[in-house]
């Protein structure tokens, strides 16, 4: 069987791995080659350096894995513990003149207060409508549920957008995982009221 895999990022580098350990057990048919544009693997998931010195990531280098398999090869490749740079997430959005800690639904109380209750209100009309909810067919539709539409117009749809230069109405659910922080409307209500901080 000859296999084409195109790209060298991660799901490219990780389809190689896996044709070639299938062949290794004893499947000959198995005939693979990878191909790559660029002079280095790694795809959005690698680091370039420049003439200066400095260090550019061309995407996120972040893991979301629950599969043992993975898990298993990541640390054959890299055994070492110092390989790894481990981290409790602290992330900050940029908006309204102001850093604003992420998950935003989690930290409303810095919005401004018409957006506060904006997005309040969206959020218990979500709840009340809740039952009725079919199964979101695009990022759009499950962002209207998940969040309402105050916080969907405050935040999520620009964001997205930024992040994935890509309309939310064109994109399916399937690739989400725990990419996207959840709604826990009891938690957002003691916040707003307590104006604390939540970092995700």
């Amino acid at each position: 069987m000859k296999i084409v895999i195109i790209g060298g990022g991660p799901c490219g580098l990780g389809a190689a791995w896996r044709a070639e350990e299938i062949r290794r057990q004893g499947n000959q048919t198995i005939d693979w080659t990878l191909v790559e544009t660029s002079a280095d693997a790694g795809g959005l998931a690698r680091t370039v350096v420049d003439e200066q010195g400095f260090l550019w990531d061309m995407g996120g280098h972040v893991i979301f894995s629950h599969y043992a398999y993975f898990t298993r090869l990541l640390d054959y490749l890299l055994p070492n513990p110092a390989d790894w740079n481990s981290k409790i997430r602290e992330a900050w959005v940029w908006m309204r003149g102001t850093f604003i800690p992420y998950p935003l639904q989690q930290n409303l109380h810095r919005l401004p207060k018409h957006e506060i209750v904006a997005c309040i209100d969206g959020l218990l009309e979500n709840e009340r409508r809740r039952s009725s909810f079919t199964k979101p067919a695009t990022f759009a539709d499950w962002m209207e549920q998940s969040f309402g539409r105050g916080l969907c117009d405050t935040f999520m749809r620009p964001y997205n957008f930024k992040v994935w230069a890509y309309t939310a109405d064109k994109m399916n659910v399937e690739w989400m995982g725990e990419r996207v922080a959840t709604v826990n409307l009891s938690r957002i209500i003691h916040n707003v009221i307590l104006g604390k901080d939540e970092l995700g």
